[in-house]
C-alpha cells in the first residue's frame, strides 16, 4: 500500500513539473511595440542571428505589420511579421512569413486582418515603382511605390473565390518579371 502511495505521489509531482514547464514556456511572448522588439521577435522566430533590417511598419485595425530583410538589401531574403494589439501600444507576435527567393523580388500574399482580407505586397527591387491589381469583375487598383524595399497593403474584395491578378511595373511603366 505504501509503495502505491509513493507511486501516485511521484506521478502527481511529475505531472505538476510538466504543467509548470508548459505554462512557463507558453508565457514567453514576443512583442512588436518598437523596432528593437520587432527585430528581436524576427530573430527569435526565424533563427536569424543578426543583420535584420526593418522597413515599413504599418498599423491597420488591431494589427501591426513590419517588412524586413535578412541581411543587406541586395542579396538576402525578405518577409513580413504580423503582431496583434493586446491593448493600446502593446502588440503581441502572431505570425511571420519569409520569402523563398533571394535578391530583387516582389511577392504578394493574402492575410486576414480584423475579418478582412488584405493583399500584402513586399518588394525588394530597386526598379519596383507601381503595382496594379486587376479583379475578375473588372475593377483595377493601382498603387505607386515611393521607396524600396516596401510593404504595401491592398484590401481584398468581400466576395470569395475571386480571381485577382497582380502586375508590377518600373517607373517608366515597363512590367517587371
Amino acid at each position: 500500500m505504501k509503495s502505491h502511495k509513493k507511486t501516485i505521489l511521484f506521478m502527481v509531482i511529475l505531472l505538476l513539473v510538466f504543467a509548470l514547464y508548459g505554462w512557463l514556456s507558453n508565457k514567453q511572448k514576443y512583442y512588436g511595440n518598437d523596432t528593437d522588439d520587432i527585430k528581436n521577435t524576427i530573430m527569435a522566430k526565424t533563427g536569424i542571428e543578426s543583420d535584420v533590417s526593418i522597413f515599413d511598419i504599418t498599423d491597420i485595425g488591431h494589427y501591426r505589420l513590419a517588412g524586413f530583410i535578412n541581411g543587406d538589401y541586395d542579396s538576402d531574403k525578405m518577409g513580413y511579421v504580423t503582431f496583434k494589439k493586446e491593448y493600446p501600444n502593446n502588440y503581441i507576435f502572431e505570425r511571420i512569413y519569409v520569402t523563398n527567393q533571394y535578391g530583387d523580388g516582389v511577392e504578394a500574399y493574402v492575410s486576414s486582418l480584423d475579418d478582412k482580407n488584405f493583399s500584402v505586397i513586399i518588394g525588394n527591387n530597386a526598379k519596383f515603382a507601381q503595382v496594379k491589381r486587376i479583379i475578375a469583375d473588372g475593377d483595377t487598383d493601382i498603387v505607386n511605390i515611393s521607396h524600396n524595399p516596401s510593404l504595401t497593403l491592398m484590401q481584398e474584395p468581400k466576395f470569395a473565390n475571386t480571381s485577382i491578378a497582380f502586375y508590377f511595373y518600373d517607373e517608366y511603366g515597363n512590367e517587371l518579371e
